[in-house]
């Protein structure tokens, strides 16, 4: 099916702009009881969103495939005949220089998918993204990458990702190299949540430059049943994926949530500072190497 994208200025990056993005979108409720709306923000405009639907769990369609020795249950990944170290189910939504995120509306849950990269194409990158609003019941089902040393039981030495996942707001710092991928799904969304997703790209993410080389030039929301909509995102700016619709108030942020939000964003700067003088050890130590079978 021939995708469609909506060309969108920064000023309205997310004006409902374009054949395949219709005022009355919305996305079904896995239960099947009713129908419940999605809703994509950024820089105050609003569009509605409708997530992919497929009749496997999230870990098969995502498909993140790595050496057998190094999958588990923790990061949700398989074997299989495709490139190590990707996504080998998101191959028909992933382009070039482009990281992609969208709904995925499973058998028995609704999940939260990120894809970074493309496994057709020679380019890298790296991405942080800071997320709140996450459902607690709700947790990461694939981690792309997250893999253990089965000697050690330590984090691998050449798995260069960090993943800070054990408080409310989530971390994660991606880097990718030629014909990789990364990212990850987030299963049980439930049927309210109100996830806010602050990204860093490029020379702005925690591990720019450290290990692989590559710009992010697009950042999408892939949206409706099969992924035939795709929504051109701002690359600085902060984006919000809620369940409600563009004509709800509640959508709407008062002067008090706006308040609230500025204490909390305060918090998280002074977290974020903290938490990056540790982390960057991390890295640090590990020689610039080979992680996906070539340099």
């Amino acid at each position: 099916m021939q995708k469609e994208t909506a060309a969108l200025t920064r000023r309205t990056v997310l004006s409902a702009v374009g054949a395949g993005i219709a005022a009355g979108a919305v996305g079904t409720g896995v239960t099947g009881e009713e129908d419940t709306d999605y809703v994509l923000e950024q820089n105050g405009e609003c569009v509605p969103i409708e997530p992919i639907r497929g009749e496997v769990p999230v870990e098969t369609f995502y498909e993140y495939t790595l050496p057998e020795e190094y999958v588990s249950e923790e990061n949700g990944a398989v074997t299989g005949d495709g490139p190590s170290y990707s996504s080998g189910g998101t191959t028909e939504w992933q382009r070039a220089q482009t990281s992609i995120a969208f709904l995925y509306e499973g058998p028995e849950q609704l999940s939260l998918v990120v894809v970074h990269g493309n496994v057709e194409t020679d380019d890298g990158g790296s991405v942080t993204f800071e997320i709140s609003g996450l459902p607690e019941g709700g947790e990461w089902t694939v981690k792309d990458d997250l893999y253990r040393d089965p000697d050690t039981g330590e984090i691998a030495s050449t798995n260069y990702d960090h993943w800070d996942i054990e408080e409310a707001d989530h971390t994660i710092d991606w880097t990718w190299g030629s014909s990789g991928t990364d990212g990850g799904a987030f299963g049980g969304l439930g049927e309210d949540f109100d996830i806010e997703v602050v990204p860093a790209f490029n020379e702005a993410a925690y591990l720019y430059d450290e290990y692989y080389e590559g710009i992010v030039t697009d950042w999408e929301f892939v949206s409706g049943a099969e992924g035939e909509e795709r929504i051109s995102l701002a690359l600085e700016d902060a984006l919000r994926i809620a369940t409600g619709s563009c004509e709800d108030p509640a959508s709407e942020p008062s002067d008090e949530d706006d308040e609230e939000k500025d204490e909390d964003d305060e918090e998280k700067d002074d977290k974020r500072g903290r938490g990056r003088g540790r982390g960057r050890g991390r890295g640090r130590g590990h020689e610039r190497g080979r992680r996906r079978g070539h340099d």
